[in-house]
């Protein structure tokens, strides 16, 4: 195997500037060091000329950086990000591989009074597609820290920590037990359109934050003979959560796992005439788009985007725009 020509770009520097730039192991030479300097320099006259403001520090030492590489011919860069990530000047470059190391309560006046926030500017570097490498290092951190390589969509997974954390609500009987979800939606809710929470078929605690947290309630539905069970005893929950839910504006039913089978068809016909308000869309029943989508742990749209399925999907969501307005 040949050499590898690789660079290193850290921060602060303990003694001298060069510290920060690296090639090949070794420190970048004050010649190179000055030359880079000028035609960094260079390059922000020309910036400001036209109107741009003046880098920051860090910013024109990774400009520096970027053009020694660049002139050295390095194959691969390790680059230390300044503050966060987000916004770092590191972030202008592709990666091909990200490494959050450690996140704590530290540049709280930059990046966030909590965990949380922290953890979010630093995955700020994260790319669609790219491989992450991630040491959680505090509770709390790994919750946003999982990029669905999709625009427009973040995750927060659920886990086993979730029923950790029902105990304690559960146990807390001071603070606000069915609005700690919708507490924290309201910090965000101006960097997102919708918010989807799915929830298991029980009805515990987290669950019950849901429902005071929502705007609309989906219930799918399993149409068979005993499409009816048990919809009573939810029904009377979602009313007893309204006091707490003062945004909910409707609860629909969506009947899921639709096939021709007679028990199937009486199920969803006894649903529809019920007092219940059900959507007009139902989604068909498919194994082999279950077991692909699995399998390859993508979504319909790009696995069978001509499937019932999908298509049934795609017109609940028109549906649902429609009946919101």
């Amino acid at each position: 195997m040949g050499r590898i020509y690789t660079g290193l770009f850290t921060s602060p520097h303990l003694v001298k500037m060069n510290e920060r730039i690296v090639l090949n192991g070794k420190q970048i030479s004050d010649e190179d060091f000055c030359e880079v300097f000028e035609e960094t320099m260079q390059a922000v006259r020309r910036m400001q000329d036209a109107g741009l403001e003046h880098p920051t520090f860090f910013e024109f030492l990774f400009a520096m950086a970027m053009k020694a590489y660049d002139r050295a011919g390095m194959e691969y860069i390790v680059l230390e990000t300044g503050l966060g990530g987000r916004l770092d000047a590191t972030s202008s470059v592709e990666p091909v591989a990200c490494v959050i190391t450690s996140i704590g309560l530290d540049h709280m006046e930059y990046l966030g009074d909590t965990v949380e926030q922290i953890a979010g500017e630093k995955a700020g570097i994260i790319r669609p597609e790219v491989p992450v490498f991630f040491a959680q290092t505090a509770p709390g951190s790994d919750s946003v820290i999982v990029p669905s390589g999709r625009w427009g969509l973040d995750i927060i997974p659920s886990n086993m920590n979730l029923v950790a954390a029902a105990d304690d609500l559960i146990t807390d009987k001071d603070g606000d037990q069915m609005g700690r979800i919708r507490h924290v939606l309201n910090q965000v809710e101006e960097d997102y359109d919708y918010c989807i929470i799915d929830c298991h078929p029980g009805v515990g605690i987290e669950v019950l934050n849901a429902l005071a947290a929502a705007e609309d309630i989906i219930i799918p539905i399993k149409a068979d003979k005993n499409a009816l069970d048990g919809m009573e005893e939810l029904d009377d929950i979602i009313q007893e959560i309204r006091p707490y839910n003062e945004k909910l504006e409707s609860v629909r039913c969506l009947v899921t796992m639709y096939t021709k089978d007679i028990d199937v068809i009486k199920g969803e016909e006894a649903l529809r005439n019920s007092k219940y308000d059900v959507f007009n869309t139902h989604i068909r029943h498919s194994k082999k788009v279950t077991a692909w989508t699995y399998e390859n742990g993508q979504s319909l749209l790009e696995t069978t985007p001509r499937s019932a399925a999908t298509r049934d999907y795609k017109n609940l969501v028109l549906e649902y725009m429609g009946k919101r307005g």
